[in-house]
């Protein structure tokens, strides 16, 4: 449970007294760089708490290519009709 609600519950039990063995974040962002010419498909993930490792390619590494993974945004698109296109 990566998420900010999920982040909220562990830290509010803690306090709370609770005992529970949280596990380390392990969080993943992706993106795309858009060059003019082919774009380029990034990634990085924090590994265990301790580090990251991060890696660029030609193809996308998640699927679909086109997910906008964001509470307000992607409604906000769908709205406008946008759908995998450069806005």
């Amino acid at each position: 449970m990566t998420t900010i609600l999920g982040i909220s519950l562990v830290v509010n039990s803690i306090r709370a007294g609770i005992d529970i063995d949280p596990k380390p974040l392990d969080a993943v962002i992706r993106g795309i760089l858009l060059t003019g010419a082919k774009p380029r498909y990034l990634t990085a993930q924090l590994v265990a708490g301790h580090g990251y490792q991060s890696e660029i390619t030609d193809t996308p590494t998640w699927s679909p290519p086109t997910k906008i993974a964001a509470r307000y945004l992607a409604p906000y698109l769908d709205e406008l009709g946008v759908s995998g296109s450069v806005v």
